[in-house]
C-alpha cells in the first residue's frame, strides 16, 4: 500500500474516533471533575476538527495523485499497443469511456477506500472500548446485533450493486448509441433509421435511470435498518434500562450511535468500491492487468523530451515480410525498395500489404522477414522513436476531430505552433486559399480558425496533404492519398509530391496511377505464397 494511502487511512480513522471520543468523554468523565472533563472534551473536539481539515487535504492530494497515476498508466498502455489494436473498437473500451473510468476509479480509490479501511479500524476500536467500559456481555450482544444486521443488509446490498452494474453497462451502450446518432447522422437519416436508433437510445436511458433509482432505493432501505436499531435503543423506556445500565445509559447511547455511524460508513464505502468493479474491469482490460480494489500510487517520472534523430538520407526495405499472428502468409512478402532521393510508389491489389509496408517503413511494425535499413543501419526501438520525429505521415483514414479547427489539424493536432502566413502558404498550392478565405471572411474569423468538421471530405483531404509539406520532415509517407479527391485534387496532389520529392524522400501507396509522379519508381507489393 502506498504511503499516501496509509497516511490518509490513519488520519481518516483518527478523525472519526476523536469526534466520537469528545462526546464519549462527557459521559465517562475524568477523576478531576466536570470542569476538567469539559476542557478535555473540547480539546479532543478541536483535535478532531484539525484532523478533519487534514483529512480533506489528504483526500485531495491522494485523488490528484491517483488521477495522474492512472492517466499515466493509460498513456503507457496505449504506447505499448499496436496501431491495429488501438484502431479496432472493443466493447466497453471507447477512449472516452476509459478516461471516464480513470477518474471514477481514482475517486473511489482516494475517497471510499480510506473511508472503508478507517471505518473497520474504528469499529474494531469501538468494540474494544465497549468491552472495557460495559463488559463482554454487552459486547457479545452488540456483535450479535451487528451480525444479524449484516445478514439482513447483504441481499439488499447485493441487489443494489447488481443494479448499479446494470446501469453502467447501459450507460456504455447509450454513449455508443449517441455517438452513432451524431457521427453517423448522414447514413442514419439518409436510410430512415433515426427513429429506430432514437428508440434504442431511450431504452438505454430508461435502463440507466431504473438502475440508479433501484440502487438508491435499496441503499436507502438498508440505511434505515441501522437507524431503526438506534431508534429502538433510545425509545426503550429508561426505567427498563436503568437497573441494568444505571448512569451508563448515555454512554451506551453514544457507543451505539458511533457503532451505527461507523457501520453505515463502512457499508457505504464498500458499496462504492464494489459498484466501481465494472469500471476497474474495463480499465484493467485495456491495461492488460486486472486492477484490485486497492491500487498503489507510485510517483513515476514523466518521460522526458527526445532530440530528433540524424537526418534521414537513405531508406532500404530489404526482402521485407510481415506476418501477423494467426496469418497464414506474409503481407507484404519479399518487398525490396532502395531510396536515396526522390520518391517511390507502392502499388498492388487490396490485401497485399501496402499499408503494412508503410507502417514498417516508419518502424511501427516489426518485420517477420528481412529488415528496414535507415542511413545504412537497422534502427533500435529508441532510434526509431527519434527518427520518426523527422517523418510525416498522412494515413488512408486520417483521424479527424470535428469540433477542432483547421489550425489544430495542420499543426499536428495542436502539437506545433503555426502562424497564419505559414498556414496560408501551405494551402495555396492545394487550391484552397481563395475558397477558404471567402468562407472565413463571411464568418468573421481567420482561415485557421474555421471548424474542420464543417469542411467536405475532399477539402479535409487537401488540407491534410498540404499540412504534410509544412513539417520539416526528411521522409514523408502517404497511404492512398487520392482517397476523397476529385480529378483536380489528384492533379494538385501529384504536383505536391513532385515538389517535396525534390529535396526529401517520399513513399506512397496508391491505387490511382494519376497521383503518382512520373519520376517516382514503382514497386509492386505481393502477398506471400
Amino acid at each position: 500500500m502506498g504511503k499516501w494511502l496509509v497516511v490518509s487511512v490513519v488520519v481518516e480513522a483518527l478523525s472519526k474516533l476523536t469526534l466520537y471520543g469528545s462526546v464519549l468523554l462527557l459521559f465517562v468523565g475524568l477523576p478531576a471533575g466536570a470542569l476538567a472533563t469539559t476542557r478535555m472534551a473540547g480539546l479532543v473536539a478541536l483535535v478532531a476538527a484539525l484532523l478533519g481539515l487534514a483529512r480533506t487535504w489528504l483526500r485531495g492530494e491522494l485523488l490528484a495523485r491517483q488521477i495522474e497515476s492512472l492517466y499515466r498508466a493509460l498513456a503507457e498502455a496505449t504506447r505499448k499497443k499496436s496501431i491495429a489494436g488501438l484502431t479496432t473498437s472493443k466493447e466497453g473500451q471507447a477512449p472516452g469511456d476509459l478516461v471516464h473510468c480513470a477518474v471514477e476509479v481514482a475517486t473511489v480509490q482516494a475517497l471510499s477506500v480510506p473511508d472503508l479501511i478507517a471505518s473497520f479500524i474504528g469499529i474494531a476500536l469501538l468494540l474494544g472500548v465497549t468491552a472495557w467500559r460495559l463488559g463482554f456481555l454487552l459486547l457479545a450482544l452488540g456483535l450479535t446485533a451487528s451480525v444479524l444486521l449484516l445478514l439482513v443488509l447483504a441481499p439488499l446490498r447485493k441487489r443494489s450493486r447488481e443494479a448499479r452494474e446494470a446501469g453502467w453497462h447501459a450507460l456504455v451502450a447509450s454513449t455508443k448509441d449517441f455517438s452513432t446518432l451524431t457521427g453517423g447522422a448522414f447514413e442514419i437519416r439518409g436510410s430512415g433509421r433515426e427513429r429506430t436508433l432514437e428508440a434504442r437510445f431511450m431504452r438505454d436511458a430508461r435502463s440507466v435511470a431504473l438502475a440508479e433509482r433501484r440502487s438508491m432505493v435499496l441503499g436507502g432501505i438498508s440505511g434505515l435498518l441501522p437507524a431503526a436499531l438506534a431508534i429502538a435503543l433510545f425509545a426503550t423506556p429508561q426505567s427498563w434500562l436503568a437497573p441494568w445500565l444505571g448512569v451508563r445509559l448515555g454512554e451506551v447511547g453514544v457507543l451505539a450511535a458511533a457503532g451505527v455511524t461507523l457501520t453505515l460508513a463502512a457499508t457505504g464505502a464498500l458499496d462504492a468500491v464494489m459498484r466501481n468493479a465494472p469500471l476497474r474491469k474495463d480499465f484493467g482490460d485495456f491495461l492488460g492487468a486486472p486492477l484490485g480494489w486497492l491500487i498503489d500510487v507510485r510517483a513515476e517520472p514523466a518521460r522526458g523530451e527526445l532530440e530528433p534523430g540524424p537526418p534521414i538520407t537513405t531508406l532500404e526495405l530489404a526482402d521485407l515480410g510481415v506476418r501477423y499472428p494467426g496469418a497464414r502468409v506474409s503481407t507484404p512478402s519479399e518487398l525490396r525498395v532502395a531510396l536515396t532521393s526522390g520518391g517511390v510508389a507502392l502499388i498492388g491489389p487490396n490485401g497485399s500489404g501496402k499499408t503494412t509496408a508503410l507502417m514498417a517503413t516508419l518502424g511501427l511494425v516489426k518485420p517477420s522477414e528481412g529488415s528496414v535499413i535507415v542511413n545504412g543501419t537497422v534502427p533500435s526501438d529508441l532510434e526509431w522513436e527519434r527518427l520518426r520525429m523527422r517523418c510525416a505521415v498522412v494515413p488512408q483514414r486520417a483521424h479527424v476531430v470535428p469540433d477542432e479547427t483547421i489550425r489544430f489539424h495542420m499543426s499536428g493536432f495542436g502539437c506545433e505552433a503555426l502562424r497564419d502566413d505559414e498556414l496560408e502558404r501551405a494551402l495555396e498550392p492545394m487550391g484552397l486559399l481563395e475558397r477558404l478565405g471567402d468562407r472565413a471572411a463571411r464568418a468573421g474569423t481567420s482561415i485557421g480558425d474555421l471548424a474542420f468538421g464543417r469542411l467536405s471530405g475532399g477539402e479535409q483531404r487537401r488540407i491534410l496533404l498540404a499540412a504534410s509539406a509544412l513539417r520539416p520532415a526528411d521522409l514523408l509517407v502517404f497511404d492512398e492519398p487520392e482517397a476523397g479527391l476529385d480529378e483536380s485534387g489528384r492533379e494538385l496532389a501529384r504536383a505536391l509530391f513532385e515538389r517535396i520529392a525534390k529535396d526529401r524522400l517520399v513513399v506512397l501507396a496508391a491505387h490511382d496511377p494519376s497521383v503518382i509522379p512520373a519520376a517516382f519508381s514503382r514497386v509492386v507489393v505481393h502477398r506471400g505464397g
